[in-house]
């Protein structure tokens, strides 16, 4: 995807996907540090160290970190590190049919968990038309068809939104784009099962949807850095949703709540 990305001109980190130590090495000399070391496939690279990524602040442990995935069989890639904090990540949401945006949603983020190279637990719905055009460059490049949710930084500095990834499946958060009124699940039914082509829909803007459970896990931190609860608060407090959390079917959530005990003390996120 960043290869194809950097040969149609969409912004994107600086990407290598090492085929030896050699280019490993090579890469490692011109990189800024620290720098990120991804795997390709994450689920597998997950299932096995139980973490996303690796962030690696020189050259020998970019080379750890290369042979350690190299070693289990998996492929990795090199990524410069956009800075900046949770709220330069947006999500281009939309769906495609014969190299057409037919639907489109864009949202913010505004926090993520853990913080900065987490997903989001915390987004907002936001007219974003910066995205709108790289979004659709890079799907059409890719003969994307259907739902994704395509992911951009901005980058503090030069200003341009970054490619992060496209993500071709329905997300947790895809219910935020539900309840501003493009509910893309149905959408996708409607179309593959009745044959209905979606039409271009107006969404409600300025409204949050929270993963409780993740967010609350992360709310000490996060108000001694902004040293605002109001700021904290304000998604609670303004049009929201919930990931999971419904009193009319309480039992996602509490199955939700046991996982994430279980992953608090057995696990540690790292980074």
């Amino acid at each position: 995807t960043y290869a194809l990305a950097d040969a149609i001109g969409v912004p994107a980190p600086k990407t290598i996907v090492p085929k030896s130590l050699e280019d490993v090495e090579k890469y490692g000399k011109t990189i800024e540090y620290p720098c990120l070391v991804k795997p390709t496939l994450s689920h597998y690279y997950y299932k096995k160290f139980n973490k996303k990524m690796v962030r690696v602040y020189n050259i020998d442990q970019m080379l750890g970190a290369y042979r350690q995935a190299s070693d289990a069989g998996l492929e990795i890639m090199l990524q410069e590190i956009i800075p900046g904090n949770d709220t330069l990540g947006v999500n281009y949401n939309s769906y495609f049919w014969e190299n057409q945006p037919l639907v489109e949603f864009t949202a913010q983020q505004v926090r993520n968990a853990p913080p900065i190279f987490g997903s989001p637990c915390v987004a907002v719905s936001k007219n974003i038309p910066e995205v709108i055009e790289p979004g659709r460059k890079i799907l059409r490049a890719m003969g994307f068809y259907g739902y994704s949710c395509t992911e951009f930084k901005k980058d503090p500095r030069d200003g341009v939104y970054k490619l992060m990834e496209v993500n071709g499946r329905h997300n947790l958060s895809t219910l935020l784009a539900v309840r501003c009124g493009i509910n893309f699940p149905w959408i996708h039914y409607k179309h593959y099962i009745e044959n209905e082509l979606p039409q271009s829909m107006e969404y409600q803007y300025e409204t949050y949807w929270i993963d409780i459970m993740r967010d609350a896990s992360n709310s000490i931190s996060y108000i001694k850095e902004s040293r605002s609860i109001i700021q904290f608060l304000r998604p609670y407090i303004s049009s929201h949703i919930f990931a999971i959390l419904d009193f009319s079917d309480i039992r996602p959530f509490t199955q939700r709540c046991l996982y994430l005990i279980k992953r608090v003390l057995f696990y540690k996120y790292k980074y």
